[in-house]
């Protein structure tokens, strides 16, 4: 998934219980949030990525070991002002299974 415009973007790896998330933008001042939910349990966690102003740039973030197969989660991701969180920019919400 990629944020409006395209700044950044997350992607779900469920061989590896993995999301990764990049940045695509040359833009010093922005940075990024990942946003995860597991439906079952309703636990959740975010993922911060910041970024020098370099594209392809990405950090990696493992679910939590207590998520199990076949649950549902949902995420989306936000690009915004590395400095204060704001001119937040979000892509639509995902869903994908543990």
């Amino acid at each position: 998934m990629q944020s409006p415009g395209n700044a950044t973007g997350a992607r779900y790896d469920s061989a590896a219980n993995r999301f990764t998330i990049w940045g695509n933008t040359y833009d010093n001042d922005r940075a990024a949030t990942l946003y995860v939910t597991n439906v079952a349990t309703g636990s959740s966690f975010t993922h911060n990525h910041g970024w020098i102003g370099q594209t392809s740039q990405s950090t990696s973030r493992a679910i939590p070991s207590t998520w199990k197969s076949g649950q549902e989660i949902r995420f989306f991701i936000c690009d915004h002002s590395i400095y204060d969180g704001s001119e937040r920019r979000c892509s639509g919400t995902a869903v994908a299974w543990v």
